[in-house]
Parts: structure tokens; C-alpha cells; sequence
């Protein structure tokens, strides 16, 4: 099949062209505005703060102990201030979150502060890893000699934003170069996707699915006491009393909710699967609550249903890619 190469060049174009890597950049681009708003008002994240974030950050990436953390910033070339930067600006970005348009108007940073920062937010963030690991599956099940023609539009490097000033890579014309690459390379993705998620197989997979991809539309009210629950059931369930009535007596809330069946609280699907609509389940002891239901309607997956046939598709896709990719990517620096 023949191989690719990539660099960091190629994930910003990729991501270009999916129309991702505005949003990041905005994302950046938001995280100074709000350090430049904490230094107008006098403010700094607190230790409390910064330690909750870097927690969090570290025990996502399995980084609990302080050798790891060292290791995994030396591999990627960033230092400990670097890091403390990233935490800093997301805290600084949830904290001012209410005000981020006003801040954004006031103190939008320059290209070349966002430059500056752009690799540590990538590879902090973890949108970096993402992004390649998104090109590089897509590589993997397209042959060179073989992927079909482009259809992207030309490149304008005005969308590259600061990212043309991070590449460090001005030159049109080499730039063109990997985009016409990268744009036959995502024809030929979608090629793949096309004989991964043809239609005989989506209608197989939604046949298997049919219970746990069951639609369920209900309305329900979590109760703090079993009691309280159990009282509100037979008022339903025989006296024919409404749950937003019910709820509001208990001053709680009647939430009408749908979902996948598999997505909800095991056991709770189970009750709602096996009912009909308009019947009452429960009290059902669940982590929010003591929870009644009344459902009140559900729907089998269907073809039809461009919903759950583009939640189809995309299983029968990633465990082709899953299947194609196995063994064959090889990375040659951290991300």
C-alpha cells in the first residue's frame, strides 16, 4: 500500500481543512485574552484552583506521580513553566467565562503571542494527538498510488492563522504541496468509509442494536427518599396525577428526557424498554435518586432514522479503521 510521512505541517493543514483548527486557535487565542484581563484586574488563579486543574490533568493521563509528569514533559520538549502556563490560562478561561466576548473585544492577543503558545496548548490540550492520530488512521487505509482525486478547494493561508506563523513554513508553494497530498489522502479516507459502512451493513448493525439503540423519550422526577418515591408511583400509576404536579408538590423537577437505551442507568432502560407508553416504572433506586418514570414513547433504530444510521455508520467505520490500523503507525516524537 505504500507509506505516508507526516510532521506538524500536515496536522495543520489537516486540521484546516476539517475546519478544526480556527476553533482551536480561537481557544488559545481566548486563554491570553484572559491573562491579560486577570493582570487588569489584579488577579491570579489560586493555588487551590491551579492545583484542582493540574489534578484532574495528571490523573487523566495516568501522570500521578512526579517522575511521570517529568518524563512526559521532557519527551515533549516543554518545561514545567510551560505547563503551568496551560493550567493557568484554563482556569483563567473558566473563570471569566461569562465574560469572554467583552474580554475577547478588549484584549484579543496578537499573532505572535499565539504563535508563541500554540505547540504547548496542542500538545497540552492533547488537540495535537488527536489531530494526528485522526490523519494518520485515514492514511492508513489509503494507498498513495491510489487515492482517488481532490475535491478540497485551494488553499488560502489566511485560514492558517497563527499556525502559518508556528510553522515557521511561509512558502506557498511547499505548503500546496502537502495540501494536494492530504486532499487526495481524504478522498480516498472517504472511499474507505463508503465500503466499511455500506448499506447492507448499517441494516445488520442496527438489527443487532435493537435494544440497546432503542429510542425512549420519558418524563421522570428523582426523588431524595424511597418513601417519597414510592408514594409518587401509586399517585401516577392510580390516581392518575400528573409528575410535573407531583414534582412540583415536592418542589423537584419533572425532566422529559430521550435517549438511547444504552445510555441510560442499566436499570432504568431495562424498565423503560419493557414498558409501554404511558405506563409508570419505578421506583427505581438509582445513583441520582430514588427515580419514577413514565414513559412516554419509544422507538425502534430504523434506516430511516439518519441519527442512529450515522451512529451505525461510525462503529462499523472506527472498527475498520481499528482493524486496518493494528500494527502499522509508527510514531517518531511525543505528541
Amino acid at each position: 500500500m505504500g507509506s505516508w510521512e507526516f510532521d506538524r505541517a500536515d496536522i495543520v493543514l489537516a486540521a484546516v481543512a476539517w475546519n478544526d483548527w480556527s476553533g482551536f486557535e480561537t481557544r488559545v487565542g481566548e486563554g491570553l485574552a484572559c491573562e491579560s484581563e486577570a493582570r487588569r484586574r489584579g488577579e491570579s488563579p489560586s493555588r487551590e484552583e491551579l492545583a484542582g486543574v493540574a489534578g484532574r490533568w495528571r490523573r487523566a493521563r495516568s501522570l500521578v506521580a512526579a517522575e511521570d509528569l517529568r518524563a512526559w514533559l521532557s519527551d515533549r520538549r516543554l518545561s514545567s513553566g510551560e505547563w503551568t502556563g496551560h493550567l493557568r490560562r484554563e482556569v483563567l478561561r473558566a473563570r471569566y467565562a461569562q465574560d469572554i466576548e467583552s474580554i475577547r473585544a478588549r484584549a484579543w492577543p496578537p499573532i505572535p503571542d499565539v504563535a508563541a503558545v500554540l505547540g504547548c496548548e496542542g500538545l497540552c490540550s492533547g488537540y495535537l494527538r488527536a489531530s494526528a492520530e485522526k490523519l494518520v488512521s485515514r492514511a492508513s487505509v489509503t494507498d498513495q498510488s491510489q487515492a482517488a482525486s481532490p475535491d478540497w478547494s485551494s488553499l488560502n493561508l489566511d485560514d492558517l492563522g497563527a499556525g502559518a506563523v508556528w510553522l515557521a513554513e511561509p512558502v506557498q508553494e511547499a505548503l500546496e504541496r502537502r495540501w494536494s497530498a492530504l486532499a487526495r489522502l481524504d478522498a480516498g479516507y472517504g472511499r474507505f468509509c463508503d465500503d466499511s459502512a455500506a448499506e447492507q451493513d448499517v441494516a445488520a448493525m442496527l438489527r443487532d442494536r435493537a435494544l440497546d439503540w432503542t429510542r425512549l423519550r420519558f418524563t421522570a422526577v428523582w426523588f431524595p427518599h424511597a418513601d417519597a418515591a414510592a408514594e409518587a408511583a401509586l399517585m401516577v400509576a392510580e390516581d392518575d396525577v400528573a409528575m410535573p404536579e407531583i414534582a412540583a408538590a415536592a418542589g423537584l423537577e419533572a425532566a422529559v428526557r430521550e435517549d438511547y437505551a444504552d445510555k441510560l442507568a442499566p436499570a432504568l432502560a431495562a424498565a423503560l424498554t419493557g414498558a409501554v407508553p404511558g405506563e409508570t416504572v419505578g421506583p427505581l433506586a438509582l445513583p441520582d435518586g430514588h427515580c419514577v418514570a413514565v414513559l412516554v414513547s419509544k422507538r425502534a433504530p430504523s434506516v430511516d432514522d439518519r441519527a442512529t444510521v450515522t451512529r451505525a455508520r461510525e462503529e462499523l467505520i472506527t472498527a475498520a479503521l481499528a482493524r486496518a490500523t493494528a500494527g502499522r503507525i509508527r510514531w517518531h516524537e511525543h505528541l
